[in-house]
């Protein structure tokens, strides 16, 4: 997933809240959007890191969807990584979706 964040051209870093969980990507597009990206299933950490990212996007990530997690915290999106690669296939080589406008 890194190595596909970085494709897109994505600043990647990791967020450890103040309780102690940690969420494995926070990823910052070229348009200023942000994104946290774990790729485990735990929703522990999400309260806490929504919190200190409001306006991120927040993914998990899961092999089938057979691991799909029964409950999830409101605006979380629980998709397969299949899913996700194809879903972002429409970005362009400079990081950004395709039609997305890029700040001046």
């Amino acid at each position: 997933m890194l190595v596909e964040l970085e494709r897109r051209r994505c600043e990647v870093t990791y967020v450890r809240t103040p309780e102690g969980y940690e969420v494995d990507f926070l990823a910052r597009d070229a348009a200023g959007g942000m994104e946290l990206v774990q790729p485990r299933a735990s929703s522990g950490r999400w309260p806490a890191a929504g919190k200190r990212f409001p306006n991120a996007r927040k993914r998990v990530l899961t092999l089938t969807r057979d691991g799909f997690p029964a409950e999830w915290p409101a605006g979380t999106e629980v998709q397969t990584a299949g899913e996700w690669l194809l879903e972002e296939a429409s970005w362009n080589v400079n990081g950004l979706r395709a039609g997305a406008e890029t700040r001046r």
